[in-house]
């Protein structure tokens, strides 16, 4: 038989990585499902596809009753409408920033307070020459940021106000932020029980518009169709009665994720009004060119040390699912209607208090 009649056996070797990485890709898949199966476990469908964290049942341990079933007493004693108090690094973000924001927010009524907290001599100076009132930071954490609650406790134990807030200091707002104010203290529905209101904001890069100047609230209206709103998670403004229980919020500082989320959450549970006032208060989120963005996750970290973690239900503490939202009729009268509708993914099982 000549030499070219003889079969001849061909072989080689298939390379396995492709087999390798479906089978990876399987195991993660697998692996997924049976967390989905176990730990997600929960009514709302909708919730499957934006789970941050496991479920978990917090216990939220103290007489919740005497803050529902207290009377809002100084509602309609106090000449002063709003405390209003922020704070800042002035290496942070562009002095065109802050300055805008001092401007606007003493312009918005003589019936609103200002006040920031800092230990920064220029930055104690320049709030002055705005007649704001400064106080020196006592408590921080996540190297050396104030801590939300302990601000609000010395604001509540300090002036006599109706309302008492806390906005991030690159925020202006429009006339609808006194407006809002005013319809929630002469809205019977809210004279007893802690009270939150909060609102999405319009982030507007005041850079590509040539960093303009902000005065008043009608410049805030000018600059927001520059503008897009921001989604429900975020909020950079926090505004409650004397009555929201403060002592029991963690050691939450400003300016890193999931304090709104978890104050947000934390009002609905302990069975306090919140309201969604992005109807009727345009709150504009100035981003300017060389902003130092921070991703600490301290507050995380917190949340670990109380327990709360990894469990915390974040998609409940959207602004979406505030109970009242604001809305402003033809005449300009602004309105507090209760949510007829909240969102699917809002919906939890009643808050057991112990």
């Amino acid at each position: 038989m000549p030499w070219q009649m003889i079969p001849i056996r061909l072989t080689y070797t298939r390379t396995r990585w492709r087999r390798l990485l479906l089978c990876l890709i399987g195991l993660t898949v697998v692996l997924s499902i049976v967390n989905l199966w176990t730990d997600l476990n929960i009514k709302c469908t909708a919730c499957r596809s934006v789970h941050l964290f496991h479920r978990h049942y917090v216990e939220l341990d103290f007489d919740y009753q005497k803050y529902i079933n207290a009377t809002w007493e100084a509602r309609g004693n106090n000449d002063s409408l709003l405390t209003l108090f922020t704070t800042w690094n002035p290496s942070m973000q562009k002095p065109v920033v802050y300055h805008n924001a001092l401007r606007n927010w003493a312009s918005l009524s003589r019936s609103v307070t200002t006040l920031v907290y800092s230990n920064d001599t220029e930055v104690e100076n320049i709030a002055k020459q705005h007649n704001w009132q400064v106080k020196k930071i006592d408590r921080t954490a996540c190297f050396g940021t104030p801590v939300l609650r302990t601000m609000f406790q010395e604001v509540i134990g300090g002036a006599r106000s109706k309302f008492y807030g806390y906005a991030n200091a690159d925020l202006v707002f429009n006339d609808g932020l006194v407006k809002t104010l005013e319809a929630v203290a002469e809205n019977p529905e809210f004279s007893k029980g802690p009270l939150l209101i909060v609102g999405k904001r319009v982030d507007v890069n005041i850079s590509k518009l040539q960093e303009p100047v902000i005065n008043g609230t009608k410049d805030v209206e000018k600059l927001a169709p520059h503008g897009k709103l921001s989604w429900g998670f975020a909020g950079d403004y926090y505004i409650t009665n004397e009555l929201f229980p403060w002592e029991f919020v963690p050691d939450l500082v400003i300016g890193r994720p999931l304090v709104d989320n978890w104050l947000i959450w934390y009002a609905r549970e302990v069975g306090a009004k919140v309201v969604d006032a992005s109807g009727s208060i345009l709150a504009v989120h100035q981003l300017a060119n060389g902003l130092k963005r921070i991703k600490f996750m301290c507050n995380k970290a917190e949340m670990w040390k109380k327990k709360l973690l990894p469990n915390l239900p974040v998609w409940k503490g959207m602004i979406d699912c505030a109970g009242y939202e604001s809305r402003v009729g033809d005449s300009g009268k602004v309105f507090i209607l209760p949510k007829i509708f909240l969102p699917e993914i809002c919906n939890h099982d009643e808050a057991i208090f112990h």
